[in-house]
């Protein structure tokens, strides 16, 4: 079953003679007109600077000179250091799940199917 349905636009909210008075404030400074369409042209011929900003002093930025004690170190690997797991089962597409007993390996390796 199709519904269709329509779903109106709202008209666009009036404003009060306050907020658009401070609106053709707005537009004034920023160059637009009362329907904020920008009016005022900026000029493209002005090309940037090429030269060193005067705020920076030298063009060699030095770096980092070492990297000891800074960062992260390798991780070292889980082991598992108990006796009561038997091993490691497979329960479903490469889900490493422990075995802590021997119900439980049967169990996996039946698929919990009886």
């Amino acid at each position: 079953m199709i519904i269709h349905c329509h779903i109106r636009k709202s008209k666009p909210k009036r404003l009060n003679k306050e907020q658009q008075r401070d609106f053709d404030a707005f537009c004034k400074r920023h160059g637009l007109d009362s329907d904020g369409k920008v009016t005022r042209i900026v000029p493209t011929n002005k090309r940037p600077s090429l030269q060193t900003p005067s705020y920076r002093q030298s063009t060699y930025i030095p770096s980092v000179e070492t990297w000891t004690g800074v960062g992260t170190t390798k991780k070292q690997a889980n082991v598992y250091t108990g006796d009561k797991m038997l091993g490691i089962g497979t329960l479903h597409k490469s889900n490493a799940v422990p075995v802590f007993s021997q119900e439980d390996a049967q169990d996996m390796a039946k698929m919990r199917r009886g």
